[in-house]
């Protein structure tokens, strides 16, 4: 069984959607997991690249990320969360 070890680093990404619907409409939310995509697969590039463990996660809390940046969670809202790790122990 796998301890539960807090990550070295998450980093959370999100969008303002506000902006993108001004120009696009319906589309701003899977427009911005398409761009979520772009921004996870280069940064699991680069940390592979560096010797690091990265891991994509799937779900995260849109509303303790509104709390933790002091933000409405309908406005701005948490679309992905990537942990960055040291790598395997040895």
């Amino acid at each position: 069984m796998l301890a539960m070890i807090p990550p070295q680093v998450l980093i959370v990404l999100s969008a303002r959607f506000c902006r993108t619907m001004r120009e696009y409409q319906g589309l701003s939310y899977a427009l911005a997991l398409k761009h979520l995509g772009v921004v996870r697969q280069l940064m699991y590039t680069v940390a592979v690249a560096m010797g690091l463990a990265p891991r994509a996660l799937g779900a995260g809390d849109t509303e303790a990320f509104g709390e933790a940046v002091g933000s409405d969670h309908l406005a701005e809202s948490s679309v992905g969360e990537f942990i960055l790790g040291s790598g395997k122990p040895e």
